[in-house]
């Protein structure tokens, strides 16, 4: 599984399940309280990111990363590139997500690892303890790890240049969805920022729709759901520039709070359409 997520609040972040320290019993906002609420299915004729006359979430703006806290991007193989993997490791062997490894790896993720990057947040008033983490990884869809799941796409297939979303674990003691939300605008800067012309990752059932109605994110199932490390996934895509310019409308706040470290030639580029320069 590549859990992108926190539950636990009326607003979610960005992703379906949680990965904490410290907690055996895994929770899922699909299930107990919500599961009336939220879908069982995919519909995957629905056209994500249609914005309603009257949204009452149109003002809804992301949690933002907590004082004392702070964000790195980092190769696997430094120092605290190890120290991530190894959080990561412990946060899914906790929750259930992978098996044991000798290494303190979550096995799965191994073939991209090289290449990849962590982005790592640290809280500097606890010796660079660390709290969050999630990996990006580029290239071409078939490449990545989301086209397992997709039928019909071989390594090498397609020469769309896509930025995957996975790994990500938060500490117990991050209640707040700061920290995830943080480390998702990171994936999103550091695809921006190496020219992609979208994001991939796995989710599970419930948030394709989740993410449409709380973040305004027009987010395309590439295949049904299938059962992968624990729970059954979606593999879903968002494309540039259709992801700025759909949330730009639905969601302003959070498409400011999505590009406000961007260079402005570059905010300007992301919403051409795809192969203009």
């Amino acid at each position: 599984m590549w859990p992108i997520g926190l539950p636990g609040a009326e607003e979610a972040p960005l992703g379906g399940r949680v990965a904490e320290v410290g907690h055996v019993a895994l929770q899922l906002r699909s299930d107990r309280n919500r599961s009336a609420e939220l879908p069982s299915t995919v519909d995957l004729t629905a056209v994500p990111g249609l914005v309603a006359a009257h949204d009452p979430r149109r003002d809804f703006e992301p949690e933002r990363l907590e004082t004392g806290l702070r964000i790195q991007s980092v190769d696997p193989t430094s120092d605290l590139g190890v120290r991530a993997e190894q959080f990561v490791y412990e946060v899914y062997r906790t929750s259930g997500f992978c098996a044991e490894s000798p290494r303190r790896h979550v096995e799965e993720t191994d073939p991209w690892r090289p290449g990849s990057t962590l982005h790592v947040v640290t809280d500097d008033a606890s010796d660079d303890r660390i709290v969050g983490v999630v990996r990006t990884i580029l290239g071409r869809l078939g490449d990545l790890p989301t086209a397992a799941h997709v039928p019909g796409i071989a390594p090498g297939h397609t020469e769309r240049r896509v930025c995957e979303i996975g790994s990500l674990a938060v500490h117990a003691s991050q209640r707040g969805l700061g920290v995830a939300n943080e480390l998702h605008r990171a994936a999103f800067l550091a695809g921006f920022r190496a020219g992609v012309r979208g994001f991939c990752f796995l989710v599970e059932q419930w948030m394709v729709e989740f993410f449409s109605d709380v973040y305004g994110l027009p987010v395309h199932p590439l295949a049904p759901a299938r059962h992968y490390m624990g729970g059954d996934v979606v593999p879903v895509a968002m494309w540039l520039p259709e992801m700025l310019d759909v949330i730009a409308v639905s969601r302003p706040a959070v498409y400011a709070w999505a590009v406000e470290d961007l260079e402005e030639s570059l905010h300007r580029r992301l919403h051409l359409p795809t192969g203009t320069t």
